[in-house]
C-alpha cells in the first residue's frame, strides 16, 4: 500500500491519455487499431491491485463509454484488455510507474525455474550424468537415507514472473504447478506435484523460500509397490524427489 499514492496519481495522466485516444479514435480507424487484445504488464511487487482496481475504473468509463477492463494477476502483474491502439500508451504509463521503485522493478525481472524429478534407489550405482549440476544437493539428501543412487525421471523448465502462477503438464499424469512471490529474505515458492506414479496417484506440495541459484530438494514421495521381491512379500518402497533451482531469466 505505500505505493498507493503515486501509482494512482500516474494512473490519473493514463486516464487523460486514454480519454484523448478515444475520442480522436474517428471512422477512419482501422479493424486492427479497434480490436480488443489481451496483454500482461509486469508491475512493482504488491502494486498489482492498486493498478488494476483503478485502471479497471478507467477504462469502464463509470459505465458510460467502456473501453476495456483490467485485473490483477498475482501481486506483479496486470492483465489488460483494452484496444491495440491504446496498449502502447498503458504500457508506457506502468513502465514510467514501475521505474519509480527501482527495488521492486528488480523482483519483478523473469525467473527461470528448473525441476527436477528424481528417483532414488537403495544402494550404491552410477550416477545419472542427467543429474550432474545437482549432484551436491542430492548428496546432502542422501545422507539421511543411507546408500543411496539416483536417476532422473523427468526434468522440467519454465520462464515466470515473480508474482505469476504458472502450471506445467510435461506429460499424461503428471501436473507441476508454482508461484513466485518475493519477500526480505528471497522468493518464496509455492508448489503443487501431482503424478500418477506406479499406477497410482501421488502429490506433494508445500512453500520455500529460495535465495537465487539455489538448489532445494523440497521433499520426498514414498510409495509401496507391487514391483519387489519375495523377501518382502512381492512389495518394495521407491522413492521420489522434487528438486528445484531459481535462476535470473536470461533473454533470447
Amino acid at each position: 500500500m505505500r505505493y498507493s499514492r503515486k501509482l494512482l496519481t500516474g494512473l490519473g495522466i493514463l486516464a487523460l491519455a486514454l480519454g484523448l485516444s478515444a475520442c480522436g479514435a474517428g471512422q477512419n480507424q482501422t479493424n486492427d487499431s479497434n480490436s480488443l487484445t489481451l496483454k500482461t504488464y509486469t508491475v512493482p511487487d504488491g502494486s498489482a491491485n492498486d493498478l488494476s482496481g483503478t485502471l479497471d475504473r478507467v477504462l469502464q468509463g463509470s459505465g458510460k463509454h467502456e473501453i476495456g477492463r483490467a485485473w490483477a494477476s498475482g501481486s506483479a502483474q496486470v492483465l489488460v484488455l483494452a484496444p491495440q491502439r491504446m496498449q502502447d500508451s498503458i504500457a508506457s504509463s506502468l513502465k514510467k510507474m514501475a521505474g519509480k521503485n527501482p527495488a521492486s522493478t528488480k523482483t519483478a525481472r523473469p525467473v527461470r525455474l528448473d525441476a527436477w524429478i528424481v528417483d532414488a534407489h537403495p544402494g550404491k550405482g552410477p550416477e545419472d550424468p542427467a543429474l550432474q549440476g545437482i549432484q551436491p544437493a542430492l548428496a546432502a539428501f542422501a545422507k539421511a537415507m543411507g546408500p543411496t543412487h539416483f536417476t532422473e525421471a523427468h526434468y522440467l523448465t519454465a520462464v515466470s514472473d515473480v508474482g505469476s502462477h504458472t502450471t506445467l503438464m510435461p506429460l499424461p499424469g503428471h501436473r507441476f504447478a508454482y508461484g513466485l512471490r518475493s519477500n526480505g529474505n528471497g522468493l518464496v515458492l509455492r508448489f503443487d506435484y501431482r503424478a500418477d506414479y506406479h499406477q497410482r496417484p501421488v502429490g506433494l506440495n508445500g512453500q520455500a523460500t529460495m535465495q537465487p541459484a539455489q538448489t532445494l530438494v523440497l521433499g520426498l514421495i514414498s510409495e509401496q509397490t507391487a514391483e519387489g521381491s519375495a523377501e518382502n512379500n512381492g512389495s518394495a518402497v521407491v522413492h521420489r524427489l522434487l528438486v528445484v533451482r531459481i535462476t535470473p531469466a536470461t533473454q533470447g
